[in-house]
């Protein structure tokens, strides 16, 4: 069972990378412009460098979970991105259609924290 318990993480780290990474790289090379417009319609300064530093922390932090290289730390940055994101851009859409999925993420980021890399990592 305790060797179970080591390997727990891996698929939930996985999905989760995967999620982020393909998300960060869409908003950073596909429509880095329209995620910028939406950040000024909500009133960030300087939306294109928000745009860009979501973007990168998305794609950076997804790959950070597939490798589980500071997977816990990459978890932290990501659970902050997803609690900015509920805020303004998901909560007028409603639960369901608007911050389910944001809730669904921090939930598998916090498990991320609290039991580390699992097996099949590159730092522990």
């Amino acid at each position: 069972m305790r060797a179970m318990k080591s390997w727990s993480p891996l698929p939930l780290r996985l999905a989760i990378g995967i999620v982020f990474s393909t998300k960060g790289w869409w908003v950073l090379f596909e429509e880095l412009g329209k995620r910028s417009d939406a950040f000024a319609e909500f009133g960030a300064p300087f939306p294109l460098i928000v745009a860009v530093v979501f973007g990168l922390v998305e794609f950076l932090g997804g790959l950070s979970l597939l490798l589980g290289l500071y997977a816990r730390q990459a978890s932290a940055l990501l659970i902050l991105i997803e609690v900015i994101a509920i805020g303004p851009a998901h909560m007028q859409r409603g639960f369901v259609q608007g911050s389910a999925l944001n809730l669904l993420l921090i939930g598998g980021l916090l498990s991320v924290i609290l039991s580390g890399s699992g097996r099949l990592s590159v730092k522990q």
